[in-house]
Order: structure tokens, then sequence, then C-alpha cells
């Protein structure tokens, strides 16, 4: 499934450059991959109950962080090249940088609940 990536196949004028292309697709890969991959070891986790996955959790936030600014960098390049095309439309512009930043930025909510659910749980077998 290819991410989707902004451009207008109907105006061939306003179809961006390849390398805002993949700009934009290595800023929602930013985005995306911790937010799966943390999911992903939370559930896991709380399936098998295995240590080493809490581990993986805490390297899996640094690596999240690692990646937001990277793509917040990427993204902001993409932003500045975009709004310098006279032929490229500035709302889907501002809307494709706004998905892509409210992806970047879910990462952070994500990560707290899941922080804050598996300390509950922790706590809870300790006391049991």
């Amino acid at each position: 499934m290819k991410a989707d990536v902004p451009s207008n196949a109907h105006n061939p004028g306003t179809t961006l450059p390849e390398n805002m292309r993949i700009a934009y697709r290595i800023a929602l890969l930013c985005g995306g991959i911790p937010l799966l991959i943390g999911c992903a070891i939370f559930s896991l986790w709380l399936a098998t109950n295995w240590n080493g996955l809490i581990f993986a959790g805490v390297l899996m936030i640094c690596g999240g962080w690692t990646l937001f600014l990277e793509g917040l960098i990427v993204l902001g390049w993409f932003y500045r090249v975009g709004s310098r095309l006279p032929n490229y439309p500035r709302r889907r512009l501002r809307l494709s940088t706004l998905g892509a930043t409210t992806l970047l930025l879910s990462n952070f909510p994500a990560a707290w609940a899941i922080f804050t659910a598996a300390t509950t749980i922790i706590e809870h077998h300790r006391h049991d």
C-alpha cells in the first residue's frame, strides 16, 4: 500500500518533485513506525508478561524521540521547499504538513498512555 503522497495527478504542473515526495514519506514513516512498534511491544508485553519487552519499550521511546526529531526536520524542509513552488496549492501543502505533524505528535499521548498503563499494571502486580 502506498502512502498518500501529496500530488495532483489531474494537473501535472502541481505535482511535487520526487525529492519532496520522498521527504513526505519519510516524515510519515517517522511518525508511524514508533507508533506501530510501540503498540506492538505493549500488546506483546500484555500477552506474555515478558520483562524483556519493558526494556524494548524503553528503547522504543528513545528511538521514537529520534524519529520524531528526524521527521520534524524533514517535514520542515518539505514545507519550506513546497511553499516556494509557484504552482503547488498552498492549502494542499498546509493540509499535508498538518496531517504529518499530527501523526508525529500522536506518538506522545500514545507513549504516555502506554507508560501509564504499564506502570499501573506493574504496581498492581507488585501488591499481589
